[in-house]
């Protein structure tokens, strides 16, 4: 109940705030006569804001999903750069917005036994939360690495790293919400997330970081048995089609 409460009163808090500053923008162009970089000025500060807020209500949603036992898991072999092409095309877009580079480095034939909804849920989150805290100029890497029977997934970000303070409680609702380097709002129910569905995945997630320095972010999933390999890669395409 404790958990539910906070994050109803985060969500409260959030959505007033894009709200809020639509009205505001509203009222001053039914009241007011305005120059047009003071329109495109407002339009892009609400842009960010309900870009962030579909991010929030896509997650909670999510969450609300799984705490219900409504999320099913999916297990198949999958080709990491195809099922994660259209997502990193998306972060790309966003990074190159603020001025970021992002470094794609996944291993070619990368395969990894998961659910693919999941697996592009939280690799969004990582590298948005990335792109949050990275400022201008800096530079996010996604890479890949084996590790005996598995394979671990690596985002790596030049920017203001984690405080002491938030390492402990970073994937719980009991860390605060942040602002980004370009004031971006982050709720930390997205890391939440991350959490639980490489989790239910039979993976784990784990982060190092170092303030002023940057963060690294490791995902880690089981490889495909043979006999999965057997029955063939699916191609993330043909199973959206």
């Amino acid at each position: 109940n404790e958990t539910k409460n906070k994050l109803f009163s985060i969500v409260a808090h959030d959505l007033r705030s894009p709200l809020g500053s639509i009205q505001n923008y509203l009222e001053l162009i039914n009241e007011h006569e305005l120059s047009p970089e003071e329109k495109n000025m407002m339009e892009q500060e609400l842009l960010s804001k309900t870009k962030d807020t579909g991010q929030m209500l896509f997650n909670i949603l999510n969450w609300s999903m799984n705490q219900m036992g409504g999320v099913s898991v999916t297990m198949e072999p999958l080709d990491i750069n195809e099922a994660l092409k259209p997502v990193l095309n998306l972060q790309n877009t966003l990074a190159r917005e603020k001025g970021i580079e992002l470094k794609n480095e996944i291993q070619a034939d990368a395969i990894v036994n998961c659910d693919l909804n999941m697996l592009q849920l939280v690799v969004r989150n990582i590298v948005s939360n990335a792109i949050k805290f990275t400022p201008p100029g800096g530079l996010i890497k996604i890479s890949s690495t084996p590790a005996d029977d598995k394979l671990q997934i690596i985002v790596e970000d030049s920017g203001v790293g984690i405080s002491d303070t938030q390492k402990e409680n970073l994937f719980s609702l009991k860390t605060q919400p942040s602002y980004g380097t370009g004031n971006e709002k982050g709720l930390g129910l997205g890391l939440v997330l991350c959490k639980e569905f490489i989790g239910l995945q039979g993976g784990e997630i784990c982060f190092e970081s170092e303030p002023g320095k940057g963060t690294t972010v490791y995902i880690t999933l089981c490889s495909p048995q043979p006999a999965q390999l057997e029955s063939g890669i699916v191609e993330p395409s043909l199973k959206d089609a």
